[in-house]
């Protein structure tokens, strides 16, 4: 699995549009799409999101992924201070 998808889909949790996550990361809106269809391929097909007005909301399994999403996230940063690797 990518980290790069799993930042992605973080931050479009967080920022609540693809075209916001795009701007927050610095990617090109086709990026954003491409890594959380990516992610969605990786887990079955699964649909992580469903759309809310002007937002996107986490379904329940996008919600249950989220909280590892930040788990994992947070040990590879985590591994990196340790190492020194930043």
């Amino acid at each position: 699995m990518e980290f790069l998808y799993l930042k992605t889909f973080v931050q479009v949790l967080k920022s609540g549009s693809y075209s916001r996550a795009a701007i927050d990361l610095d990617y090109a809106q086709s990026s954003v799409t491409n890594h959380i269809q990516k992610l969605e391929e990786l887990y079955g097909g699964v649909r992580l999101f469903e759309r809310k007005g002007k937002q996107m909301k986490a379904t329940s399994s996008g919600e249950l992924l989220y909280d590892y999403a930040v788990k994992i996230l947070s040990l590879y940063q985590d591994s990196h201070s340790a190492i020194g690797a930043d």
